[in-house]
């Protein structure tokens, strides 16, 4: 998501206060931020600062008529948990979650706290909307992905290095959105004439096993890395991976480059 998109995110989702409210009303609103991934990361440094702005945009300003209480658990589950317990005993008037992960563990700790998502795929497959166009329950957001993109990568895999023939196909196999990608990126490849190897990966050390496993089978090897917490936390590895093993790639995310 770019920083624009992210500040058009947030004044809509801030709409959901009447604006001359803001003004007539004494009442501090508090926020909740509990974001999934570093708060040093250039783009999500760049993020925030959009964030902030957006709600300017819609006349909230920190220290003057809102409070925000930022929690940054990175791809820690329990942590993530702590800090969603945290925020909700605080009592915040809407809470912004990003990853899969993270929301996922928030909706389970509240189903009255509004919660506004950013940075996930799937919001329907994942439950976190009852349909996109009414999403129902105490969440709305922004998606960045929808299935069909898992073969669009493996279609500009194809387009970047035409003499790929294996791709490893790098996910994480408890988040719905990435199951939905690889199989429309298993769909595509028979026609592009593309072998198809799952990687799926829940921890550090199954990236640093499985990537060169996988380069080590054969030639003419190329990566697919779906975005999620981990992948993104793993970037400089798994593109260092990339380097050393000469696997053309494309990534969900910008940060790979």
């Amino acid at each position: 998501m770019k920083r624009r998109e992210f500040i058009t995110l947030v004044g809509g989702a801030a709409a959901a206060w009447p604006v001359a409210t803001y003004a007539q009303s004494a009442r501090v609103r508090r926020i909740g931020l509990l974001l999934g991934f570093r708060k040093a990361d250039p783009q999500t440094s760049a993020n925030l600062a959009a964030f902030h702005e957006g709600l300017k945009a819609v006349g909230l300003v920190q220290g003057r008529n809102i409070e925000i209480e930022e929690r940054w658990p990175g791809i820690d589950a329990g942590l993530a948990r702590t800090f969603a317990r945290e925020l909700i005993e605080n009592k915040p008037d809407v809470v912004v979650a990003s990853t899969n992960q993270v929301v996922s563990i928030l909706m389970q700790e509240t189903q009255t706290i509004p919660i506004v998502f950013v940075f996930i795929g799937d919001p329907v497959g994942s439950r976190y909307a009852e349909t996109l166009a009414r999403p129902g329950k105490n969440l709305t957001g922004f998606a960045n992905f929808e299935a069909p993109i898992g073969g669009k990568w493996l279609e500009l895999l194809r387009e970047l290095s035409p003499q790929t023939r294996r791709v490893g196909f790098v996910y994480h196999p408890g988040a719905s959105p990435h199951v939905e990608f690889l199989a429309a990126a298993k769909a595509a490849a028979p026609s592009l004439k593309m072998e198809l190897t799952a990687i799926p990966v829940t921890s550090m050390g199954e990236i640093e096993r499985d990537i060169p496993a996988f380069a080590g089978a054969g030639a003419n090897g190329g990566i697919v890395v779906a975005p999620h917490a981990l992948t993104l936390e793993a970037s400089e590895i798994i593109t260092r991976f990339a380097t050393r093993f000469r696997l053309p790639g494309v990534y969900g995310d910008r940060v790979f480059a």
